[in-house]
Parts: structure tokens; sequence; C-alpha cells
């Protein structure tokens, strides 16, 4: 999808990583100027057999011009 844009982050469905991902993405929303919210990493498996708090962060889509030129 090419509108899709700003950095997303993926938790674990635990409530630390959510906290942890909370914060982050609050942090990345200010930087960026959007109003996105953690989302749960469903099937990844980083996040399913991490025995720590854990989250991804994804910076931007390739599929949006714009922010595949800010990444390259």
């Amino acid at each position: 999808d090419t509108s899709s844009h700003g950095p997303i982050v993926l938790y674990q469905k635990n409530n630390q990583s959510f906290m942890l991902a909370d914060t982050v993405q609050h942090s990345l929303n200010n930087l960026f100027k959007v109003t996105e919210l953690p989302q749960p990493g469903k099937r990844l498996y980083m996040l399913n057999h991490s025995i720590c708090p854990t989250i991804l962060v994804e910076m931007g889509f390739i599929s949006n011009h714009q922010e595949r030129r800010l990444m390259t």
C-alpha cells in the first residue's frame, strides 16, 4: 500500500513488552508527527520465542516512495 507511512512498533503479548512498545511508539509518533498505536506481533518468531520483553520497530514502508527515499 503506497499510502502506508510512519513507524510501527510490534510487541509480544505480555504487559512488559506492551509497556516498552507503547513508550517507544509514543516517542516515534512525536518525532514523525503520526498517531500510530503499537501492534501485537502475532506470527513473528522472534517475538514468540524470546524470554525477555521484546519489541520490533518497523521504521517505514518501502512501498511508500517518500519513505523508501528517506531510508536509502
